[in-house]
């Protein structure tokens, strides 16, 4: 069984094996299934999409990260900046999960990377969208002591990351995933 949050979810049943002298416990999943209502072609390439979407955007966040901007060594710049990492981290997990992931979504399944997917966008919106602002009230504040190609590659890095997130939630939308009920209740 996965977790004691998803034990409702599972009925335990024992078998008899070995000419019955041996009973074998087995656990069967009575929680609703979570089905894509595209069709197969899409589901594929929307996987396919999100996972390179997660990808470039650790890689972007990470060539980010090596950029010294003047901003990096000022608090509200970095660390919106640094709390970015774990959302996009969490975001190429579920996307590698997904696009491994073949057949119907259990709960655990549905929370774990479909439901994930989406929460990490956000977060990944809003934590790099702050570390830009930021990146800007400093370039503002410290004009004549920045350099403008460094804070300009940051800034990009930042608003492609973001302008990616959103990307990722709309082919998120786009793909439909319904529950229905398991029969075997």
């Amino acid at each position: 069984m996965k977790r004691i949050k998803y034990s409702d979810y599972y009925k335990k049943r024992s078998v008899l094996i070995d000419n019955g002298r041996t009973v074998k416990d087995e656990y069967i999943y009575t929680g609703d299934y979570f089905r894509f209502k595209n069709d197969e072609k899409q589901v594929t390439r929307s996987k396919a999409q999100i996972l390179a979407i997660a990808l470039f955007s650790l890689i972007l966040y990470i060539s980010g990260g090596f950029i010294d901007t003047g901003g990096s060594h000022v608090f509200y710049v970095l660390l919106p900046f640094v709390f970015a990492f774990l959302p996009l981290a969490f975001m190429l997990i579920a996307a590698f999960q997904f696009s491994l992931k073949h057949g119907d979504f259990t709960v655990f399944d549905y929370e774990r990377i479909w439901l994930r997917l989406k929460r990490t966008s956000i977060a990944v919106i809003y934590l790099t969208g702050m570390s830009m602002l930021g990146e800007i009230i400093f370039s503002i504040t410290h004009f004549s002591r920045i350099s403008i190609i460094k804070e300009s590659g940051y800034l990009l890095c930042c608003s492609v990351i973001v302008f990616l997130a959103v990307i990722l939630m709309k082919i998120h939308s786009k793909t439909i995933c319904l529950r229905e009920s398991n029969d075997f209740k």
